[in-house]
């Protein structure tokens, strides 16, 4: 899978966010890390533990009179259907708090920390890493640590990605593109935030603007560049991959392959843009459960 600047079909994504929705989810592929989907936003957010699963879903509460409470204990299906996934917030008594199942209809009680981390045990369901990357990142979300980047051989893929790119170039007569300092550094800022992520989004904290973060992170690109031209863009990549040098060359070849099958849109038109000096290639992988391994990948070119 890969994403670029202009926004791809959503179509799988949207469907995966409504099947899940108000789901708690657990990462089996990584290391068990919950996630809460939001019934409303659609957006997932981190649990990291039972004390911080109890604060936030208590912070997503949807306070309801004692008059629906009894509704919801008397399992009346409307109300149990509209409300599923949902956290309630029993506000006219001492404002205990209710998940309700979206599988079950069952209202298990928020008592504490305890009590939260069993409902994540309970209720939990487990996921592929592939297919939790399709659910967006809350921006209030906190971001689990990444786990240890088992990549050993980066720099084969680094080569791999830049013997491809330029030859790609100079056989349509455009000029080849060299890693540069600062590019290189974004990327591998911007990479190891996508491993904690679990998924690939070109969306920063506070919907900062692309451009805006490269510069904050020291990417310097060309002034007073013609109009028309292209100062900075960003592609990205994730694909499950086996972890031999071998099965990385090829996953790397696959990721270059798919962006060139996509020719009406940004990925194509960002490997042959003329106005691109310069580039950093940064990789990421993570272990998983099954043997495998999951590669993010992000490319960064500029004009300079």
């Amino acid at each position: 899978m890969f994403l670029s600047l202009v926004v791809p079909s959503q179509l799988l994504a949207v469907s995966i966010q409504e099947r899940l929705a108000g789901r708690i989810l657990l990462a089996i592929e990584d290391h068990g890390e919950a996630w809460y989907i939001d019934p409303i936003t659609k957006e997932r957010t981190y649990l990291k533990d039972g004390a911080s699963a109890f604060a936030l879903l208590r912070s997503n509460g949807l306070g309801i009179s004692e008059k629906d409470f009894k509704t919801l204990e008397a399992k009346k299906r409307s109300l149990l259907n509209r409300l599923s996934g949902r956290i309630v917030l029993r506000v006219q008594a001492h404002g205990e708090a209710y998940y309700i199942d979206p599988i079950s209809k069952k209202l298990a009680y928020l008592k504490d920390g305890p009590a939260a981390f069993e409902i994540l045990r309970t209720y939990g369901l487990g996921i592929k890493t592939m297919e939790l990357s399709n659910v967006p990142v809350s921006s209030k979300s906190t971001i689990p640590v990444p786990a240890n980047d088992t990549l050993t051989n980066e720099s084969s893929l680094q080569s791999t990605w830049v013997n491809l790119i330029n030859s790609r170039r100079m056989s349509f007569g455009l000029s080849t593109l060299s890693i540069s300092p600062d590019l290189q550094t974004s990327s591998d800022i911007w990479v190891k935030y996508l491993a904690g992520l679990q998924t690939i989004t070109h969306t920063r904290p506070a919907n900062e603007s692309l451009i805006n973060w490269a510069q904050r992170q020291g990417v310097t690109v060309k002034q007073n560049a013609p109009a028309g031209t292209s100062l900075f863009a960003e592609n990205l990549g994730i694909i499950t991959t086996g972890t031999g040098e071998a099965e990385l060359i090829a996953s790397t070849k696959s990721l270059f392959n798919m962006m060139l099958s996509d020719k009406t849109g940004h990925h194509y038109q960002t490997i042959h843009d003329p106005s691109w000096t310069n580039m950093g290639i940064a990789f990421y992988l993570t272990p998983l459960s099954t043997g495998k391994a999951t590669l993010y990948a992000v490319f960064h070119y500029a004009n300079k």
